[in-house]
């Protein structure tokens, strides 16, 4: 059922009219003149902004840019809405109710309709009736009115794109990161590319966007419109979902072997520089998750501290204390100078030097801020009674009192 056509419906904002009484009465309005639309339209045709930057007014404002009587009640019944969520919920209504109701379209209807119908140029008119169509469905075809709106937004920045280029002689013209995604809808000359390439971003993108046209159809190319950097050499490397601390069986996504071996069953694992390499990646990933990045990152440095300890211990079985000290002195494994007192001390060796089936244990937490990436160690309870002794040893009493 539709609302009759032939009576002209002056309405401030009639989204949420428009869908209570599609959804109550199954009524569709139309004929509608929208002031919220209108006043976009004004806006663009007095100062360019394109309608998708004009911000909504209130009734108020409206009623004051155009000499319209302001509804008296407006402010006091603002103080009711804040008591009380559901003032307009409660039926009868109230007089105080009917009054206000009245008090806030008597304005609409002369002075506003008519002193905006009078400005709005006949070239915009179109746009105005696609705004008001727009309005009436926002809430009842969501999707659908979504995708004209963005669709509009595209063919207006292309349009002030294809002027900008035009309008440029010098080479080194300056495009931002939105321009340089919407030349993939623009069809550029060789002059027009040549001035383009001036700048190195740029350049990739055109040869990017060449290539693409040729081998890729247009769905598979809105997927990658701003990720152009993030695509080189993933292919070198496993997907870091697969990466668990300790795990060392072969993953479903790394079929040739291990979670740290991609390449081939036989391969080396990964060295230090290839987990720094997969965590500088983590890091300027922009569009993941703190979460996920922190969680991604703790994997990395688990299973590099894993790789060294192994790879330390078993490059020299009789002389695995001594190959603790060197990953200590490195930085590999620890900052301080536990593996020197655990020697120099008669205490039982730790789990991280039993030789009965050699084996690491490694559990850090990561704190990622920006590109800084702090780590703690987690030490066992055996290792830290051990710390306290050490710490009340004589010698450190002994220096504390000649001090």
């Amino acid at each position: 059922m539709s609302a009759v056509c032939l009576v002209l419906q002056v309405i401030h904002d009639c989204r949420n009219d428009s869908v209570n009484l599609f959804n109550q009465f199954n009524i569709t309005l139309r004929n509608v003149f929208d002031t919220q639309a209108a006043h976009a339209v004004l806006q663009l045709q007095e100062t360019g902004k394109p309608v998708y930057k004009v911000k909504n007014v209130s009734l108020n404002a409206l009623c004051e840019l155009y000499d319209a009587p302001i509804n008296p009640m407006k402010d006091q019944l603002k103080n009711v809405y804040r008591r009380d969520q559901r003032y307009w919920a409660r039926r009868p209504l109230s007089r105080d109710m009917m009054l206000y109701a009245a008090a806030d379209v008597l304005a609409l209807v002369p002075q506003v309709y008519h002193a905006m119908g009078r400005l709005i140029q006949p070239g915009y008119q179109p746009l105005l009736m696609d705004l008001c169509d727009e309005q009436v469905y926002m809430h009842i075809k969501p999707s659908e009115v979504k995708q004209r709106k963005k669709q509009r937004k595209v063919e207006t920045e292309v349009a002030d794109l294809r002027q900008k280029l035009s309008s440029v002689q010098s080479r080194n013209i300056v495009l931002s990161n939105r321009e340089i995604r919407l030349l993939r809808y623009l069809d550029l000359t060789e002059e027009e590319k040549e001035k383009l390439r001036g700048s190195y971003k740029v350049a990739r993108k055109l040869d990017k966007l060449d290539k693409d046209r040729d081998g890729k159809s247009d769905a598979e190319d809105d997927d990658d419109d701003d990720d152009d950097e993030a695509c080189n050499g993933d292919s070198e490397y496993p997907s870091l979902d697969s990466y668990h601390s300790g795990r060392t069986s072969p993953s479903e996504n790394s079929p040739s072997g291990g979670f740290l071996s991609p390449r081939t069953p036989t391969s080396e694992p990964p060295s230090l520089t290839e987990h720094m390499q997969l965590m500088d990646e983590v890091l300027a990933d922009g569009r993941m998750a703190k979460l996920e990045k922190i969680e991604r990152l703790e994997a990395i440095l688990s299973a590099a501290a894993v790789a060294v300890s192994s790879s330390h211990l078993d490059s020299s079985p009789g002389v695995h204390a001594q190959s603790l000290l060197r990953s200590s002195e490195d930085g590999l494994c620890c900052l301080c100078d536990c593996h020197h007192e655990a020697l120099a001390s008669t205490a039982p060796p730790s789990r991280l030097s039993r030789r009965g089936g050699i084996g690491s244990e490694v559990a850090c937490q990561t704190l990622s801020t920006g590109d800084i990436v702090i780590t703690r160690i987690f030490f066992t309870e055996e290792e830290k009674d051990l710390e306290k002794t050490l710490l009340a040893s004589p010698k450190r009493e002994v220096r504390k009192e000649t001090s």
